[in-house]
């Protein structure tokens, strides 16, 4: 696969961030193999993130190419997708200064629904965010037949570019990552059975860890699971605290296997690559997001003008 758009050649240089649809296993191969052939012909760096007979298929290709080719099992890697800039994009492109990096990704798969799969949505957006600028091309696979019609059509909304594994064109339905990331899709009040806490000032933050303690017992989640828990609430109530004029809220309940903890302030994030990335020398805020994605089992976010809501998932 060469990239090269419909409209005309794409400078080296530039992010790209491909959708391919396959309706079978031979599209499959064809278009992932092709990426990954192209990019070692090219000399640059591979990683392929993908889970069962996916993954078992592109190593049998090119297991023997060494350290050119990294490969990771999404079903592992993916779980979270919060994590996956942080932890395995991120350190991927980094490992390679100066060099044209590829990436191989399935993160959505048939099953993937509710809060877990629009956080894949906001992941496969601020991809775009995130790496705007680096040179980097990524191809993320689509089950076209496994997958309903509304998750290709987000595929459409994240990714600049579509391919068919032998030509790219440019996607007619792609959003900026600002109008997704954040404030796609609002997430709704706490149920009923939640009960909820007040926050205004530091002096409460041990009231909020205290809180959170007692109800992770209560839901019988592990000491490392509810401490874990703990801190990354903290973090986002202190975030409340230090960028917001409070006060925040905080709301507990469970959802079968799930505890769920939500916090609620006037607060307005407009950085779609906040939390996905770690703090370095030139950026400072985010710690607390960042925290709360590779502690907790899920994060979603909704941020407008009316006020920031988070929902942090730990599985009991």
């Amino acid at each position: 696969m060469t990239v090269v758009a419909e409209t005309g050649a794409r400078p080296r240089g530039d992010f790209d961030h491909l959708a391919l649809f396959y309706r079978n296993s031979d599209e499959f191969a064809a278009g992932a193999v092709a990426f990954v052939r192209d990019g070692l012909a090219a000399g640059e760096p591979t990683l392929v993130s993908l889970a069962g007979e996916h993954l078992d298929l592109i190593r049998g290709r090119f297991g023997g190419y060494g350290a050119d080719v990294r490969f990771l099992d999404a079903a592992a890697a993916a779980r979270n997708p919060g994590r996956i800039i942080a932890e395995v994009l991120w350190p991927f492109a980094a490992a390679h200064p100066g060099r044209r990096v590829r990436v191989v990704g399935e993160s959505i798969w048939p099953g993937r629904a509710g809060f877990e799969y629009h956080a894949c949505v906001a992941h496969e957006s601020a991809i775009n965010a995130v790496f705007a600028g680096h040179d980097a091309a990524m191809l993320c696979l689509y089950d076209a037949v496994g997958l309903p019609e509304t998750v290709l059509s987000d595929a459409g909304r994240t990714h600049p570019l579509l391919t068919d594994g032998a030509r790219i064109s440019i996607s007619p339905g792609y959003a900026a990552p600002e109008a997704i990331v954040l404030r796609d899709r609002r997430l709704p009040e706490a149920p009923a059975t939640a009960v909820t806490m007040v926050y205004s000032d530091e002096s409460m933050l041990r009231q909020v860890r205290r809180f959170v303690v007692a109800h992770a017992a209560t839901a019988d989640l592990s000491p490392e699971r509810a401490d874990d828990l703990c801190v990354a609430v903290n973090e986002l109530a202190s975030n409340t605290l230090r960028y917001t004029a409070g006060p925040g809220r905080l709301s507990i309940w469970t959802e079968a296997d799930v505890l769920v903890c939500q916090i609620d302030d006037d607060g307005h994030i407009t950085d779609p690559t906040v939390g996905r990335v770690p703090p370095g020398h030139d950026r400072t805020g985010g710690r607390g997001l960042l925290l709360a994605h590779r502690l907790c089992d899920l994060t979603c976010i909704h941020s407008s003008g009316e006020g920031t809501r988070i929902r942090v998932h730990v599985n009991r």
